[in-house]
């Protein structure tokens, strides 16, 4: 409708604008529209009014009255197309209160959306805050049909442009399939309002009472029932009759207008071949054309060269001078006519070069070098799939194959016909029982080649340019040219055609199919090519035919070199790319157009008669719509009126084309001009006046806001009485023309019939005394034994639970998207095959031996085969009955396949909603991470506090535990007690550190219960508090002893307060008194503010020397040099000897003291330095604490034995311990990983590849583990504050609250989700050493990660009893495999199976290598990191990651398949010459380990060829010199072994990791055997050498980036474009460049680019030409700010054991100075530039850089 406000060209993904809305609609309704909306109340209305009448208020109305009922249910409003709904989206918007309104379409991926809480989240339904919904059909067909959206919660549906809701379209699907089966059971169903202008499609007012009870297919030839479109909206049409006189007020009804033209051109006929088998014969009795004559170009109308002679002059060298064009011999059977072609030798010709660009003049035009966005393309008849004239959505169908594309989602939205027929691209006309009607068995995916599938590709040529647009003597025009080039084409050199010849074995009945039909895509697209050119030339003449071609073949071509994934060629295999555009080079085309005068079609003159008239008319007004069938037309009648010198200076043209919604992968049309970029600029121009005539398809018919018209042209006629109704109604502004333009040849009487019929139908819903015929009968249909109702072509399946619906209309479409789901990869057809037999093909032979007449119709049955991931048991699946049509065969077909996956035993593929289980698809992935997305931080409880209010009380049983001082300069050892509520758990040795030389240990020892001893706690407080005192005293509360530890010494002997609190008053009389001995106390000096010393001896006297020094300290004291002296060492101010110095301290100068200005501490020395590393020891026994309260509780079931390992499993590293969860967290991670994989492959024995892969990611995923540690409140006992000495102090029993009143409360801390996961893991590794997988399992259970959790035991047992169970294999050449890699099955299958390719399919019993790979990567993840784990180097978890993905990445592993290689035996003869003696000779060969990998496509042999000359010629020697003997790790020597995201060369890798998880499970789990092959295949052996030797294996592109963030340089940008024959990459540091290297692919371009920058950029460094700079220094870093009361700091940063690089950093070192492997001890984190985005690179984050290149 175009009736409302507002105006949208496209929705979201569409690439158009967002629309902006004009002026409010009037406040007040008028008369006739408030008639309408009571109406609406009383009952179901289809409102039918004039466009322009306002029909979208009546709707805002009755969407209010709604909303006012207070009822929990929906408002939705359906439009037919995205356009229309962004435009009604805004009137809403605008009209309706502040409400939940929301637009969906296929451009928001809705199809993606597969979980209820998501949709129920958007809909407002979880918040009890119903939307108002705005969406196409198809999204709520959708949703009703997966369940999402129930019938039952929609409390009314607004049909916009209701006529549309006939045969399939999803309007009239919704009704059928879940409003009437509600309505006929008397169920509650929504209220229904239609919108309309035309409440026809069809030329007949008759559809209007054509009832339809049932879903049904086409459109009815006859008048057969009542009221179509008002049955089936249940709804009755009703237009103004009390207030019509108003209504006809605001509508100005145009005058209509006739203009006739001349036909110049005589159209001929274009007929495919498959045509000829008895089409004719049942059409009229006509006599059937000659193949020749229809096809070849001596008998076309427009053939002025007439020879194959003369094509071979023009075409160079692909025919030959001599011959003759070669025609095909005819020959007929009674089953199938075939066509044999003569061999036809195809070469290079050659010709002028094609420049570079295009004609600057269409640079503003739709004609544009930019192809920036596309509709899907109907590559038969070039237009979008829509019915002719209008643009009606449906599903996207495949025209080859007469199925949905497996691109989209199910049900995939766009426009088609409503007869489902094929149609012939060369008639425009329905295939009449195309050939395989007669075939006893057909197959569909046939037709349509898969990607990847061509080898053989012809050379390329260039474009053959003339000086002008005219034909010369000297060659023919363009479309001259081009019909030769076509004509000329072999169907044998197709690309596709010689992929089934060359397959193994090859398909003949594929062949003979594809022969016949000539539908290979190369064919198709030319033929497409064509018939555009002609209908062009028809329409609007030579010169519009020349500008057509020239375009579109130069664009084609331009493409063909590129990867832009919006280029017409991205969807297009390579070989097709250069086949086809070796024929297109071959075409001439006009270098320079030429003048337009006198070029131009009669018909167009006419229309610029007609435009320049009407121009003159308006003075100057002049707004202006033209009507053209065609998208290629609308783009060639603008350029025409934008250069022909009549029009181009007064018209300001613009154009709009149809926009579908789908969002299928479709190969994009060559013929194609269309850029639907500034579409809505278009619009908005129009209705400022900025342009002032727009040239439009149908699009424009209805829905879109565009302004009133002065003028519209109908350029070709009306299709049917809807088209010619809504186009009239843009003419509506006063005094309007309506032009319809008729050729000599066409009829009035189609006009006039229309006028009348409209006549007819006003009168009939004029008629108020008119009532909708009631439905009557009721459901009692019971399902079968499946579940399934009814039969024939109303069967369908029913999920209760969720409402989700499978009928055979959509089931096409859901297997289609569930094999769309399928792990995708290159050399990979995931389309289910379809198969046709006629199951009476007996009775039709008798009836065709007898010569009878045709009482016995075919009846057909299909089989439909999905691909080798889908476990057998489900593979295949048969239709459950037979059909008239082949059509609904195969309907039937995918009907029982999807069902049998739904219905799967135990284990089913498709969920509740009819969706896949998990989808692997990158959108869908993105829907669901909403409800698992990872925040950076969140609010957790603070870490324990292990002695928090620990209280002596007179019953308190006391714990004792010894803590012993081992210090080398100390001599024996120093024990105290702590006395604690509790016994101490397990504490780890200690390291003190008084120096870096003078390292001692703490040993802190079992625990012993002490009872209820009220006085050793008495004694415990002074002995503790004169302890601290002696270090601690001026940060403790003098007299107060609550501390909730209390140090004794072990030996009573040395009770330090036997004798009181007091202390000796001086040094000098504790010597007197004999109590000074060489362990005397700490000694202040009181002369100097008390500062303490250690002595070292007594002296009597000193030197001269000596007292000078004495004087000057002590100045103004009288000093005997003979009297008694100390030499003394100032005590350490260091306070944190937990750690190593950070700065070596000059040797201790002993001071010589004055005893009698000293005092002594009444602790002896030993005890007293023991008090110096108490809160380091304290800080550790705390820890133990920790971990022993995990291990009571939450961890209790795992029964850890090891306190120490549980604390370093909790200890963050920005707690700067000396042992932190980093390496465990290694570990964990690769156990957790492989026992998830086990688990997971035997609990899902039919889960595909994909969904173990995405269950595993869900279950392992730092966002799942974050979640079960926050659900179990991990946080507690996880250690993140840092401990600092220089601001401990002493504990009290007291509260810290009550300790420091003062102080702010301490709320949640915030701590990263990555901790908090990574702590989860590293439990795991923890566990894992205590145990094995067992323990480590019991782990996982604890912190339920909730599958199905079973030991590996059990797991692999299982697996390997499913094993035994597949059919036995006796294949001799696996012997050769087997001895290969050192290990003989006892179930080959599973041998077969792991070198099984996706692409094989010559059997139905064997699985793709997939789930083998799937269990092999996560098993050889784990023996790598078992071995370096427990290397002898005790590497960190960097240096194990690095190590990791030097041996695991794909290139590595693909090097083994190619270097690996069996003598495989075999035996000659031998005969000498003159000689009867024969002698047999050994002939043993090599055979390489990917030789074995058996599949079906003939671009993996080819690439596997590629690769391996690669390795034989470049690889072999470099790669293996460098893995044993080299200094660094050949990254760029192992880089042309890509294995990228694109799954080129992936198959070389996957299947050694498919062979070692075959192994594993044969071998009943057993880890030695697997460690042996990784041995035997050089995984672990070149592992060892490079831990061993040190090599450096950190890749160039982290080199490279680490290098730069270390001097200061910021961000690496890498610029990769595509280049001829290769790729090339640009490094820029900081937007300079550095350099520029090309490589065969990506990432070798990649690769080798940061290598040689690197050097490149230390070589800049060392000449300081790039200054280095200084890093951001750390949080906590030096910086005692933020220090706690007790000396803790709290680490919440995002991610663990990271350095922020902003621009520069501070090495300590200068660059030039800096160790090979650069940058790798310098910082945790390093930035690049990734392409046009900044990517922060972690350091263990190594495999996304392998990705990346």
């Amino acid at each position: 409708m175009d009736d409302s406000v507002g105006m949208a060209a496209n929705g979201v993904g569409n690439g158009v604008g967002t629309p902006r809305s004009k002026d409010p609609p009037e406040e007040r309704a008028r008369a006739y529209q408030m008639e309408m909306f009571e109406e609406s109340l009383k009952r179901n209305i289809v409102v039918t009014m004039d466009t322009g009448s306002g029909k979208t208020h009546i709707a805002v109305l009755r969407i209010q009255a709604q909303l006012e009922k207070g009822e929990d249910k929906l408002s939705w409003f359906l439009v037919p197309n995205v356009s229309l709904g962004n435009q009604q989206y805004e009137v809403l918007k605008a009209s309706l209160p502040p409400v939940n309104i929301q637009f969906l379409s296929g451009g928001d991926k809705v199809d993606k959306w597969s979980d209820q809480e998501i949709w129920d989240e958007i809909l407002g339904i979880k918040d009890n805050d119903h939307a108002v919904v705005v969406s196409t059909h198809q999204v709520l067909l959708d949703a009703l049909t997966h369940g999402f959206v129930r019938m039952q919660g929609i409390g009314l549906i607004v049909f916009d442009e209701a006529h549309h809701c006939v045969g399939q379209h999803p309007a009239n699907r919704i009704m059928q399939e879940f409003y009437h089966p509600r309505a006929r059971k008397g169920l509650d169903v929504p209220a229904v309002l239609g919108l309309t202008a035309s409440p026809v499609v069809k030329s007949t007012p008759d559809q209007l009472r054509h009832v339809s009870s049932k879903l049904w297919i086409g459109v009815l030839a006859n008048r057969m029932c009542a009221r179509v479109i008002e049955a089936n909206l249940n709804a009755i049409s009703r237009t103004p009759v009390r207030n019509r006189e108003e209504l006809l007020r605001h509508v100005h009804p145009p005058v209509l207008k006739r203009i006739v033209y001349k036909s110049s051109f005589e159209e001929y006929e274009l007929i495919d071949p498959s045509l000829l088998e008895d089409a004719t014969d049942r059409a009229n009795g006509d006599k059937k054309r000659k193949f020749s004559e229809t096809m070849w170009p001596e008998a076309r109308a427009i053939n002025p060269i007439g020879s194959s002679e003369k094509a071979a002059e023009i075409l160079g060298k692909a025919i030959a001078p001599q011959e003759k064009i070669p025609m095909p011999e005819v020959t007929k059977s009674k089953s199938r006519t075939t066509f044999n072609f003569p061999a036809v030798d195809s070469a290079p010709s050659s010709g002028v070069k094609t420049p570079d660009t295009f004609d600057t003049a269409l640079e503003n035009n739709e004609i544009t070098d930019d192809i920036d966005e596309y509709e899907e393309i109907d590559p038969l008849t070039g237009e979008p799939y829509r019915k002719r004239g209008s643009e009606v959505e449906f599903e996207m169908i495949d025209p080859l194959t007469a199925e949905p594309y497996g691109g989209g989602g199910p049900c995939t939205p766009v426009t088609r016909g409503e007869e489902y027929e094929l149609i012939d691209p060369l008639t425009g006309e329905p295939y009449v029982n195309p050939p395989t009607g007669r075939t006893s068995e057909g197959t569909t995916r046939s037709v349509t080649p898969s990607r990847g599938e061509f080898h053989g590709a012809m050379e390329l040529d260039e474009v053959y340019l003339t000086r002008d647009g005219a034909s010369t003597d000297n060659g023919p025009s363009a479309l001259e040219s081009l019909q030769l080039a076509e004509a000329a084409m072999d169907i044998r050199q197709d690309p596709y055609i010689r992929a089934l010849q060359s397959s193994e074995p090859p398909d003949l009945e594929r062949i003979e199919m594809t022969l016949a039909k000539r539908n290979t895509y190369c064919q198709v697209q030319m033929r497409g090519l064509l018939n555009k050119a002609v209908h062009i030339r028809k329409e609007f003449g030579v010169w519009g035919v020349d500008c057509y071609l020239k375009h579109a073949i130069q664009k084609a071509i331009k493409f063909a070199d590129e990867e832009d994934p919006e280029s017409m060629w991205m969807e297009w295999n390579s070989e097709e790319k250069r086949y086809l555009k070796s024929i297109l080079s071959k075409i001439t085309v006009p270098r320079n157009i030429g003048p337009i005068a006198g070029r131009l079609s009669d018909k167009v003159e006419r229309l610029i008669e007609v435009l320049l008239g009407e121009y003159r008319d308006d003075g100057g007004k002049f707004a202006g719509l033209i009507f053209v069938e065609q998208r290629v037309g609308v783009s060639i009648l603008a350029e025409i009126l934008k250069t022909d010198p009549r029009t181009k200076d007064i018209f300001r043209v613009g154009t709009v084309v149809g926009v579908s919604e789908g969002n299928g992968r479709t190969r994009k049309a060559i013929y194609e001009l269309v850029n639907l970029k500034g579409q809505y600029e278009t619009i908005e121009d129009f209705r400022s006046g900025k342009k002032n005539l727009v040239v439009s398809t149908s699009v424009v018919e209805e829905g879109m806001d565009i302004p009133a018209c002065r003028l519209v042209v109908c350029f070709s006629l009306p299709p049917n009485l809807k088209s010619f109704i809504q186009r009239r109604g843009r003419a509506r502004m006063a005094k309007s023309n309506y032009v319809l333009m008729f050729s000599e040849s066409d009829s009035q009487g189609k006009i006039d019939k229309f006028k009348q019929l409209e006549m007819d139908m006003i009168e009939e819903y004029l008629d108020e005394t008119r009532k909708l015929k009631a439905e009557t009968g009721t459901e009692t249909e019971e399902p079968d034994e499946d579940g399934v109702l009814s039969k024939g072509k109303n069967r369908r399946f029913l999920i209760e639970s969720t409402g989700a619906l499978l009928t055979l209309d959509s089931a096409v479409s859901h297997l289609h998207h569930f094999c769309n789901c399928l792990p995708q990869g290159e050399y990979m057809d995931l389309r289910p095959i379809f198969h046709t037999r006629i199951v009476n093909q007996e009775q039709l032979d008798i009836q065709e031996a007898r010569g009878s007449g045709s009482s016995v119709r075919p009846f057909y049955k299909a089989e439909v085969l999905l691909p080798n991931c889908i476990a057998p048991e489900v593979r295949r699946a048969e239709s459950r009955e037979s059909w008239i049509t082949e059509r609904w065969a195969k309907r039937d077909a995918a009907f029982e396949a999807y069902l049998a996956l739904r219905q799967l035993q135990g284990d089913p593929l498709i969920d509740d909603h009819l969706m896949p289980l998990l989808q692997t698809d990158p959108d869908i992935a993105d829907a669901t991470k909403k409800l698992e997305k990872r925040p950076s931080k969140v609010a957790v409880d603070n870490t324990m506090d292990p002695w928090s209010e620990k209280k002596w009380e007179e019953d308190t049983v006391a714990f004792a535990t010894p803590i012993a001082l081992n210090m080398p300069s100390s001599g024996c050892p120093v024990v105290v007690e702590i006395i604690t509520h509790f016994a101490c758990p397990d504490v780890a040795k200690i390291m003190v550190y008084r120096t870096n030389s003078d390292i001692g240990e703490v040993i802190v020892g079992p625990s012993r219960c002490l009872g209820v001893n009220p006085r050793i706690i008495e004694r415990g407080k002074k002995t503790t508090y004169a302890l601290l005192s002696c270090i601690f005293g001026s940060r403790m509360k003098p007299g107060v002893k609550d501390f909730p530890y209390l140090f004794v010494p072990k030996n009573e002997a040395d009770d330090w307060v036997e004798g009181g609190d007091e202390v000796p008053i001086t040094l000098l009389e504790a010597y007197r008194t004999q109590e000074a001995g060489s362990d005397i106390g700490i000694i202040k000096d009181n002369s100097q503010n008390g500062v303490r010393y250690v002595i070292q001896r007594w002296r009597n006297g000193v030197t001269p020397e000596e007292h000078e020094n004495l004087l000057e300290r002590y100045k103004g004291r009288d000093i005997d040099p003979k009297g008694v002296f100390i030499e003394a060492i100032r005590l350490s101010g260091r306070r944190d000897f937990l750690h190593p110095e950070s700065n070596e301290p000059s040797s201790e100068i002993p001071t010589l003291l004055i005893p009698a200005l000293c005092t002594v501490d009444a602790v002896p020395w030993k005890y007293s330095q023991l008090a110096m590393y108490l809160p380091g020891v304290i800080r550790r026994i705390e820890m133990s604490f920790i971990a022993a309260d995990l291990e009571r509780t939450l961890l209790h079931p795992v029964g850890f034995n090891s306190i120490p390992k549980m604390v370093t499993a909790l200890s963050a590293s920005s707690a700067r311990e000396s042992t932190d969860y980093q390496r465990l967290e290694f570990l964990g991670d690769s156990v957790l990983k492989f026992l998830t994989s086990v688990n997971l492959l035997d609990e899902h024995p039919f889960w595909h590849e994909g969904y173990l892969t995405r269950k595993k990611e869900q279950m392992v995923a730092n966002s799942r583990l974050a979640r079960a540690a926050i659900d179990n409140r991990l946080a507690k006992w996880i250690i993140t504050d840092i401990f600092t000495g220089s601001k401990w102090r002493p504990r009290y029993v007291i509260s810290e609250e009550e300790e420091f009143p003062d102080k702010k409360r301490k709320g949640p801390k915030q701590l990263s989700t990555k901790i908090l996961a990574d702590v989860v893991e590293a439990l795991i590794g923890a566990a894992y050493l205590e145990g094995g997988y067992s323990k480590a399992l019991k782990v996982i259970r604890a912190f339920g990660l909730n599958i199905n959790w079973k030991p590996l035991k059990e797991r692999t047992g299982s697996l390997l009893h499913r094993a035994s169970q597949y059919p036995e294999v006796h294949l001799l050449h696996l012997k050769g495999l087997e001895s290969l890699i050192g290990y003989h099955f006892t179930h080959k299958a599973l041998l077969l199976e792991a070198i099984t390719h996706p692409s094989w399919e010559s059997d139905m019993t064997s699985l793709s290598y997939q789930r083998m790979e799937f269990l092999g990567d996560a098993l050889l993840d784990m023996v790598v990191v078992n071995h370096l784990f427990f290397s002898p180097r005790n590497l960190s978890h960097i240096d194990m990651h690095l190590y990791k993905s030097s041996v695991v990445n794909g290139n590595f592993l693909a090097y083994l398949s190619l270097r690996c290689a069996v003598d495989v035996k075999g035996y000659g003869v031998s005969q000498r010459a003159q000689s009867t003696e024969v002698e047999i000779v050994n002939k043993s060969r090599k055979v390489e380990l990917w030789k074995f990998i058996r599949h079906q496509h003939q671009q993996i042999q080819h690439a596997q060829k590629i690769c391996s000359k690669r390795y034989e010629e470049d690889l072999r020697d470099s790669v293996q010199t460098a893995l044993d003997y080299g200094k660094d790790y050949p990254w760029t020597e192992l880089s042309p072994l890509e294995s990228d995201k694109s799954g080129r060369n992936k198959f070389l890798s996957d299947v050694v990791e498919a062979i070692i998880g075959a192994v594993f499970i044969d071998s009943g789990g057993d880890f030695e055997t697997v460690k042996s092959l990784a041995e035997r295949l050089g995984i672990l052996r070149v592992l060892k050498r490079l831990v061993a030797d040190h090599v450096d294996v950190t890749h160039p592109v982290k080199k490279l980036g680490e290098a730069v963030a270390a001097n200061g340089q910021g961000t690496v940008h890498y610029v990769q474009s595509v280049e001829a024959g290769g790729y090339s990459c640009t490094v820029m540091v900081n937007e300079e460049k550095l350099l520029n290297v090309r490589a065969a692919s990506r990432s070798e371009a990649r690769t080798k680019a940061a290598e040689l920058a690197l050097s490149v950029f230390m070589e800049r460094v060392k000449n300081e030409k790039f200054p280095p700079g200084t890093a951001r220094k750390r949080r906590g870093e030096n910086d005692d700010d933020d220090e706690s009361e007790y000396g803790y700091e709290d680490y919440v940063g995002e991610e663990e054991d990271e350095y922020s690089i902003h621009g520069n950093f501070d090495s300590g070192a200068p660059a030039k100075d800096m160790p090979n492997g650069v940058g790798t001890a310098i910082g945790r984190r390093k930035v690049f530039e990734d392409e046009a985005s900044h990517v922060d690179l972690k350091i263990g984050d190594l495999d996304t850089v392998l990705d990346s290149c």
